[in-house]
């Protein structure tokens, strides 16, 4: 296993222990740097969009995390 996807997995197992000690009802705990922009790019779409871009062919999925990072 590579030392990057080592840490990945330090860094959500943190969080997961950080979240079962806290008592917080919060449903969703951003973990890594990628979390912040996908959340905001969740946001950008309704719940209807964001289910079709990921029921969609990945050449199409994969196009719009191109056009995300443009």
């Amino acid at each position: 296993m590579s030392a990057t996807k080592t840490r990945q997995r330090l860094r959500v197992a943190a969080k997961i222990l950080e979240v079962a000690d806290s008592g917080t009802w919060e449903l969703r705990h951003l973990v890594g740097p990628d979390a912040r922009p996908l959340r905001g790019w969740r946001k950008t779409m309704t719940d209807e969009g964001w289910i079709e871009l990921n029921a969609a062919d990945d050449a199409t999925f994969f196009a719009s995390l191109g056009a995300l990072q443009q």
